[in-house]
């Protein structure tokens, strides 16, 4: 969260905000590295983590950060499924 407030109440606020998380309805939290991407089409539908969780999703966010990379890769795949069809 960004604004022009001061940085004193920090700690308070992730406090607050990871517990609104916790008790928010239809919302499981866990902490897994992703090795895979389910892909389907040209979305990504799900993933897999280190430790063989297998999450499938209508909707996936992403940090801001890989947002480029994400893009970037359904770009390789749409071209990737088009040459495979036009083959």
């Amino acid at each position: 969260v960004r604004g022009p407030r001061t940085q004193s109440d920090r700690s308070l606020y992730k406090k607050y905000m990871q517990e609104k998380l916790v008790n928010y309805c239809n919302l499981n939290i866990f902490s897994d590295p992703v090795i895979e991407f389910i892909f389907e089409k040209d979305s990504i539908n799900g993933f897999i983590t280190q430790s063989g969780k297998k999450i499938r999703s209508l909707k996936i966010i992403f940090p801001a950060q890989y947002q480029r990379i994400i893009k970037f890769l359904l770009l390789l795949i749409k071209i990737s499924l088009l040459h495979t069809l036009n083959s």
